[in-house]
């Protein structure tokens, strides 16, 4: 370490004594500083991060609110919900479209996303999301030994999601310690 302390220490009186190298090595610090600051994101969540958090609040809110209604069938009791996907939601974008005349019958369409300005920077303008449709649904309940409960649950998540029976998974809650 007393030897690194050494190096550097003429290193710098090296450095103060040529003002051109001084400046030279000044200036590649701070570019590399600029660099370093360039990586961390000014605000909490980019856009990839809003989408996902934009996700998992509307996976969490639908299963909730199926929670909730399923509790109200009597005999259901304590009852969780997981909902599996088809796919990710999806964003259609607007576009500005263009028709460019090449003569007397031949055109060419040119398309371009709209782009607007916000507070996180530039972001395409959303026209709509479009979300994902449920693949399955999971109940675990205490009543799910009991098949006229069972019977209104498939029922119920059948014509609320509009899935068939067979993607509906209901079980009975294990006993809590």
């Amino acid at each position: 370490m007393g030897e690194f302390k050494k190096s550097f220490g003429v290193l710098f009186r090296k450095l103060q004594s040529d003002k051109k190298a001084l400046l030279t090595v000044s200036v590649g610090v701070l570019g590399m500083l600029l660099v370093l600051l360039s990586e961390i994101p000014l605000t909490g969540n980019d856009s990839k991060d809003a989408n996902v958090t934009q996700n998992g609040f509307y996976n969490d809110e639908l299963e909730r609110e199926t929670e909730k209604l399923i509790s109200e069938i009597e005999g259901a009791g304590k009852v969780s919900v997981m909902l599996t996907y088809e796919a990710t939601e999806e964003t259609v974008w607007a576009k500005e479209i263009k028709e460019k005349t090449n003569g007397e019958d031949s055109s060419d369409m040119e398309e371009k996303y709209i782009i607007v300005d916000t507070a996180q920077g530039e972001s395409g303008l959303a026209v709509k999301i479009i979300y994902p449709k449920i693949r399955g649904v999971a109940v675990v309940c205490n009543g799910a030994d009991d098949p006229v409960v069972a019977s209104r649950i498939k029922s119920l998540l059948s014509a609320l999601f509009d899935i068939g029976s067979n993607r509906i998974s209901i079980a009975r809650r294990g006993e809590q310690e």
